[in-house]
C-alpha cells in the first residue's frame, strides 16, 4: 500500500518527483529552465504539485541564485481565460508583492509582455480605481537621474509627469496635478448668470460680486433649468462676459476665481455710455464652482451676463 500521504519521511521524495514530472511536460525556454537550473525543494511549509494544498500559517520559501527565472509556470492550453499563475486574497492584503535592490534604472519589480499581435500585457478591472501611483518621489525635471521615454511619475507634491524624452533628466510633460486645469470639455453654450434677471442688479465702481457657474438658468427668469453644466472638480471655464447698458466713459469688468478680490488684468473694457460689448475668456473656479467679477473705473455701472463655453476638469 502507498503510503506517500501519511508518511513524513516519504514527502520530499513525492515532491521531487513531480517537480521531475512537470519538468519534463513543458515546452521551449520554460522547460531548458527547468531542465537546466537543478531541482529544489521549498525549504520551510508544505505544498504538493497537482493538489490543492492548505499552508496555513507556514510559509514555503522558493530561493534561487541564477540568471534566468528561479520559478517559471507555463500553461500551454489555447482556451482563452486560461490562466498560468493566479492569486486571491479574501481579506486586505496584497495579492502579488515585488521587490528588488537595482541600483540601476535597468531592474523591473514586475514585466509583462504580449509575444502575439494582440492581447494586453497588463489588464486591472474592478475595485475603487483601477491603478495606483502611490507617489513619494520628487519633481523629476529637477533631478540628475538618467529616464527613459515612457516614465510616468506621480511626484511628492501631487503631480503627473510623463516622460517624452530619455535623458539626464529626460524631456518631461505634465499631465495634471492640483494647480492643473485638466482636459476642456465642450458644452452647448450655456447661460449661467443674468444681472438683469429677474430684476435690474447693476454693478458699479468698487463693487465685486460672486457669481455661482455650476447651473444653467433660465434667460427670462434667471431660475436654474439644468443643474451641474459645470460638475464638481472642474478647475476652470471658458466664458464670455457681456456688458449691458454701461454708465461713464472709463469702465471695465475683471473676472477672477472666486476667492480673489485683486485686480491685476481687466477682462472687458468700455470708454462710452449705453454700451453692449462682449468678450471671451478663461478662469479658474473655486470648488465652489463660483467666480468673481469686480467693477472697476470712474463712476460706471453696468449689467452683465455670463455664458459658459466649457469647463477644464
Amino acid at each position: 500500500m502507498d503510503t506517500a500521504t501519511s508518511d513524513d519521511t516519504r514527502r520530499p521524495m513525492a515532491r521531487r518527483t513531480a517537480l521531475r514530472t512537470l519538468g519534463a511536460a513543458t515546452v521551449g525556454g520554460v522547460a531548458g529552465l527547468f531542465a537546466t537550473s537543478g531541482l529544489a525543494e521549498a525549504t520551510t511549509g508544505a505544498m504538493q504539485f497537482g493538489s490543492s494544498n492548505d499552508a496555513g500559517t507556514s510559509n514555503t520559501v522558493l530561493t534561487g541564485n541564477m540568471n534566468s527565472a528561479t520559478l517559471a509556470v507555463l500553461n500551454t492550453s489555447a482556451t482563452a481565460g486560461a490562466v498560468a499563475m493566479r492569486t486571491q486574497m479574501t481579506g486586505e492584503g496584497v495579492g502579488i508583492y515585488s521587490m528588488i535592490n537595482a541600483t540601476s534604472s535597468l531592474g523591473w519589480a514586475i514585466s509583462a509582455e504580449s509575444n502575439g499581435t494582440l492581447g494586453y500585457p497588463l489588464v486591472a478591472t474592478g475595485g475603487q480605481a483601477q491603478l495606483r501611483l502611490a507617489g513619494g518621489l520628487t519633481d523629476p525635471t529637477s533631478g540628475a537621474a538618467e529616464h527613459a521615454g515612457g516614465e510616468v511619475l506621480f511626484d511628492d507634491q501631487g503631480v503627473l509627469w510623463v516622460c517624452v524624452q530619455g535623458g539626464f533628466p529626460g524631456g518631461w510633460r505634465r499631465l495634471g496635478g492640483p494647480d492643473s486645469a485638466g482636459a476642456f470639455h465642450p458644452i452647448a453654450p450655456s447661460r449661467v448668470y443674468d444681472s438683469r434677471r429677474p430684476t435690474a442688479n447693476r454693478l458699479s465702481t468698487g463693487e465685486s460680486r460672486n457669481v455661482y457657474v455650476g447651473d444653467k438658468v433660465d434667460n427670462v427668469t434667471g431660475a436654474s433649468v439644468l443643474a451641474d453644466i459645470v460638475p464638481v472638480g472642474a478647475t476652470a471655464i471658458s466664458y464670455t462676459v457681456t456688458v449691458v447698458g454701461t454708465l461713464g466713459t472709463n469702465g471695465y469688468l475683471a473676472v477672477n476665481p472666486g476667492n480673489i478680490s485683486e485686480v491685476s488684468a481687466s477682462t472687458i473694457n468700455w470708454s462710452s455710455a449705453g454700451l453692449t460689448v462682449a468678450n471671451s475668456s478663461v478662469v479658474g473656479i473655486t470648488k465652489f464652482r463660483d467666480i468673481r467679477v469686480i467693477c472697476g473705473g470712474t463712476a460706471t455701472s453696468c449689467n452683465f451676463i455670463i455664458d459658459v463655453l466649457g469647463y477644464y476638469l
